[in-house]
């Protein structure tokens, strides 16, 4: 059993820990009520029985339609969820790919001497905690005191309300990189090109809106595959800002969802990541089912730190429908 399910079952536990111990001081309340009412004259204890069954009954009912509620727009929420993300019956996995690192021998540091060290695949911890992130979106929260059983069941027959596979998993290197393979979900790219092989696949496309480089001096640059007045890198880290992209498009293979979230910097790659999870709902609404690009600029940051402010479109396309 992984971590995060056993965090959950803890957090279940908890829960209905929490409401037996709610329902027996209600028990405890109830039978001291009625102890106090019976010494009551019976007319007066009649009518006050009367008026607690008509609260409770109005209670519950409010109660009800509270509950109702609350599900009706945590279903909705999820169908857009999955209508946004290409999340259907037939394809209900998605996985976030982070970059492999490939660490030499030698070139690691530790805190007793180091002759050889490790060596091979390693990840960047924030784009680790971006996928997190992205882990959390996909995670049922309304059905998790149905039971598995019955919760399955509902599953086959309302998708909203069945479990995401949602996986992250390190970039293969280009040598293993295999678009019937690692391509064959839905997919959402966290960093850019240089250790992560998904990305670069699609950001060397002629599809891609935004690429990475790097300028006459030399410093990392985000560059616009098409028309603009913006001048990307003046906008850049000549600016002291780190820039960030997010991209979505369907591949003409599979018809998956393909997001890519890549920063200057691994801190604007989480940044990026950031801004999806939280904005996901408003893009859904403004760009449909369309490809679209975003570039995402964070004032005066630092380029493997967590961004210093919130992100700002600068710039964003979208591709006509007729291509």
């Amino acid at each position: 059993m992984s971590t995060a399910r056993r965090r959950r079952g803890r957090s279940l536990v908890g829960r209905l820990f929490s409401t037996f111990l709610l329902l027996n001081v209600l028990i405890v309340l109830v039978g001291l009520t009625y102890l106090g009412l019976a010494r009551i004259d019976e007319p007066v204890r009649v009518g006050i029985y009367e008026n607690i069954v008509a609260n409770l009954i109005t209670a519950a009912g409010f109660t009800i339609l509270a509950a109702t509620a609350f599900i009706s727009l945590s279903v909705i929420r999820r169908r857009r969820l999955f209508q946004f993300f290409g999340i259907q019956r037939g394809s209900m996995g998605i996985r976030f790919y982070l970059g492999q690192l490939q660490v030499q021998s030698g070139g690691t540091r530790g805190i007793e001497e180091v002759r050889r060290g490790y060596h091979g695949p390693a990840i960047v911890k924030m784009e680790y905690d971006a996928c997190l992130l992205l882990q959390d979106l996909f995670r049922p929260r309304v059905t998790a005191l149905i039971p598995e059983v019955l919760r399955e069941l509902l599953s086959a027959l309302f998708i909203t309300l069945a479990e995401v596979d949602a996986t992250i998993e390190m970039s293969p290197t280009l040598e293993e990189f295999s678009p019937g393979q690692h391509l064959a979900e839905n997919v959402v790219s966290c960093g850019a090109g240089t250790y992560n092989a998904i990305s670069y696949y699609y950001l060397n496309q002629d599809r891609a809106f935004y690429s990475f480089g790097r300028g006459e001096d030399g410093v990392r640059v985000l560059r616009f595959h098409g028309e603009s007045t913006l001048d990307f890198a003046a906008l850049g880290r000549a600016s002291h800002n780190e820039l960030a992209c997010i991209q979505r498009f369907k591949d003409p293979e599979s018809g998956n969802r393909v997001f890519i979230c890549a920063g200057i910097g691994s801190g604007t790659t989480y940044g990026a990541v950031d801004y999806l999870v939280s904005h996901w709902n408003q893009l859904r609404r403004r760009y449909r089912d369309r490809e679209f690009g975003l570039c995402l600029s964070f004032a005066n940051s630092e380029p493997d730190q967590l961004p210093a402010s919130p992100a700002h479109v600068i710039h964003q396309v979208v591709r006509p429908k007729s291509r």
